[in-house]
């Protein structure tokens, strides 16, 4: 099992997100100050040497659910230009670009939830759609 933590990765390499959640009117007023205070920190300052681009770490997932690794979403928070909950959307954002399994649902308060599934997505693109199945007939509607 492997949680990259992507939104970590591209912010030390100074692609900030933190300013963009601020100023997010879905996520903004939900924030604490604690959750504001980490998101507007800034970077962590890294020689000029330092270079990063996403798409290693998009191509080494690729190998690695190849292989049959359980790919999961998390964000590491607590690390500058992160911050619980918020910065996950944007994990969210960053593996949807490999994959991304939708359930209806929630999880967190009933597991059985995952086993209803709404979507499902591999390297961006949406492959599969669920509709509900419509209940079985009973025994006395098929006579």
């Amino acid at each position: 099992m492997v949680i990259p933590t992507l939104a970590v990765l591209d912010g030390l390499f100074g692609r900030l997100h933190g300013p963009d959640l601020l100023a997010d009117p879905r996520i903004a007023p939900y924030l604490d100050a604690t959750s504001r205070h980490m998101l507007s920190f800034g970077g962590v300052p890294l020689g000029a040497a330092a270079r990063f681009d996403l798409a290693v770490p998009a191509y080494t997932l690729g190998q690695l659910r190849e292989a049959g690794v359980t790919i999961l979403a998390g964000n590491d928070a607590s690390k500058p230009d992160t911050a619980h909950g918020p910065t996950f959307h944007l994990e969210l954002e960053l593996l949807v670009r490999a994959d991304l399994l939708l359930v209806e649902g929630d999880p967190a308060r009933d597991i059985g939830a995952t086993r209803d599934i709404a979507g499902v997505w591999q390297a961006g693109h949406r492959v599969v759609t669920r509709q509900r199945p419509r209940p079985a007939a009973s025994r006395a509607d098929q006579r």
